[in-house]
């Protein structure tokens, strides 16, 4: 994945923002493995987790309306901005992503989905993207897969 992020970074790609339904504890973990694996430098966007108050619920909420309502601000907020999804199939990045397709079609470029884990997700895919061309996403196991 660092060599395709890496290309976009090279080719029209300015910011990376790393959206992860994982609580902000684990920040050092996933910086410092970007940071040894020579991805692009992110801007990082993680859930408000306490044990000390009620945030410690946030833990649980659903991640696709996580994903949901971090990514869609920054949508109406960089209007000039084009989108570039990347996830995977394990939570509920498809069924965000493609939501998020549908509402802002000139802004969502792009969407990658890497298969997490054996599954059919034939059938899934074909529910979620129903509405969206699929020169607008792509299912993959390996980075090498990816077309630009």
């Amino acid at each position: 994945m660092q060599k395709f992020y890496a290309r976009l970074h090279t080719s029209k790609v300015d910011c990376f923002v790393f959206v992860s339904a994982s609580p902000w504890q684990l920040y050092p973990i996933f910086s410092q493995f970007f940071w040894d694996k020579k991805f692009p430098d992110p801007i990082y966007l993680m859930k408000y987790f306490r044990i000390k108050d009620s945030s410690f619920l946030n833990l649980f909420k659903n991640p696709e309306n996580y994903k949901m309502a971090t990514i869609e601000p920054l949508i109406k907020e960089w209007k000039n901005v084009k989108f570039i999804l990347v996830g995977d199939s394990g939570e509920k990045d498809p069924e965000a992503y493609a939501k998020l397709a549908q509402k802002y079609p000139e802004r969502i470029i792009k969407i990658y989905i890497r298969r997490a884990y054996e599954e059919f997700l034939d059938s899934r895919v074909q529910t979620i993207f129903k509405d969206i061309s699929q020169e607008k996403y792509q299912i993959f196991e390996n980075p090498e897969e990816i077309k630009e």
